[in-house]
């Protein structure tokens, strides 16, 4: 997974799976947000609750 600086992300197909196209959208379900409100700086996976941390720029905090 990737992420960009206008709170947007790109899904790859997992290692060994089937190919496939990526998969794009929003961080955040209004996209009109301001991009201090989506610019995503930093990202980690739960593997133990499979949550996806995402931190923002000048948040000082990390939403899931």
């Amino acid at each position: 997974m990737a992420f960009s600086d206008r709170g947007y992300f790109m899904e790859f197909p997992e290692p060994g799976a089937v190919s496939g196209a990526p998969r794009f959208g929003s961080t955040q379900p209004d996209s009109s947000a301001l991009k201090t409100n989506r610019d995503i700086e930093a990202a980690t996976w739960d593997p133990a609750t499979g949550q996806l941390w995402l931190a923002q720029e000048g948040q000082n905090a990390a939403a899931r």
